[in-house]
């Protein structure tokens, strides 16, 4: 085993006697990028998503970033040609601002309306309660068309996060299939769902 250059990351979450794991090819692990333009640690964690549950963008798909600001979801899906509706009362980093492909709609998830126009992609990276953040998923989810990709970050409260996760799984299956939970290298107290419309 070379612990220099490994062949694979393993990240384990822990608590009170379950395990969530996460193994990611160490070729691919975003700890060792360095990208030119990076808005947050964020942007990492979506590239891992993208990469891990095999979602491709491709240019000219349509996405909505929940909870956009400072936009580096937004920013990371535009440069790879997709055109975003950046949803978030807060304000962007001039950097997402200003890119052709985004459009920053300084409006709560709840009370966005694109007047019947669809998308491809949903990403939520919200902080919020998980179930809470499940229900804006379900609020958003008549954008997207039945078999329609979605990306969700489960913040995992301090104490037993397990009940938190059940409680959001049950709420975004009234919209959704939950494809996958998983713990990515780059997420802390919290996991990546993949989600797709029903």
């Amino acid at each position: 085993m070379d612990l220099e250059r490994p062949e694979q990351v393993l990240s384990i979450y822990l608590d009170r006697g379950r395990a969530l794991l996460g193994v990611t090819s160490a070729r691919h692990d975003a700890t060792r990028s360095r990208a030119a333009t990076v808005l947050s640690r964020a942007e990492h964690k979506l590239a891992e998503a993208l990469r891990t549950f095999g979602i491709r963008t491709r240019t000219g798909t349509t996405a909505i970033d929940l909870g956009a600001a400072p936009g580096g979801w937004s920013y990371l899906l535009a440069e790879r040609g997709v055109d975003v509706m950046a949803v978030d009362p807060g304000a962007l980093a001039p950097i997402a601002a200003s890119h052709r492909r985004i459009k920053h709609l300084p409006v709560r998830a709840e009370r966005l309306d694109l007047g019947g126009r669809g998308v491809e992609l949903i990403v939520n990276d919200m902080n919020l309660d998980p179930t809470d953040s499940a229900r804006v998923m379900c609020a958003v989810a008549p954008h997207l068309p039945a078999g329609g990709d979605a990306i969700m970050t489960v913040k995992l409260p301090q104490r037993s996060p397990w009940p938190g996760i059940a409680a959001a799984q049950t709420v975004l299956r009234t919209a959704y299939d939950v494809l996958a939970l998983r713990h990515l290298p780059h997420n802390r107290q919290e996991v990546t769902a993949h989600l797709r419309r029903r």
